[in-house]
């Protein structure tokens, strides 16, 4: 996955997608950008593994808030399945938790940081 993300993400934000897909298997696809949406994340369904497809073309920023939002909804599935709101508090919890990954990595410049920590850590 290092060549498919060279230049989207964060450099240094490799790591974490590492980490996420060796505790839930997933196919990453790099989409091309959809109007309707940046992301998505589909269960494994009869012989098709599980999928997050996440749009060309997002700003690095973007594109690893991105990765973990839909990190965030494998997770939820995988711990909980359908029988779970798909963005309630678990999943809010999980991807909060993803989010302070990132910071904690240090990979962001401060602006975003201080951004993703107002918007959506210390305002829920």
């Amino acid at each position: 996955y290092e060549c498919l993300f060279t230049g989207m993400i964060p450099e240094g934000g490799i790591i974490l997608v590492s980490k996420w897909i060796s505790k839930d298997p997933v196919q990453l696809v790099i989409s091309k950008p959809r109007s309707s949406k940046i992301g998505d994340f589909r269960p494994e369904q009869h012989d098709k593994p599980a999928r997050i497809s996440i749009n060309s073309g997002l700003h690095p920023v973007e594109c690893i808030i991105t990765i973990a939002h839909e990190f965030a909804h494998a997770e939820n599935f995988r711990m909980f399945g359908r029988k779970v709101k798909p963005q309630g508090k678990e999943w809010k919890m999980i991807f909060r938790r993803k989010l302070m990954e990132i910071i904690d990595l240090g990979i962001l410049e401060e602006k975003y940081k201080e951004i993703i920590e107002s918007c959506f850590i210390k305002s829920r």
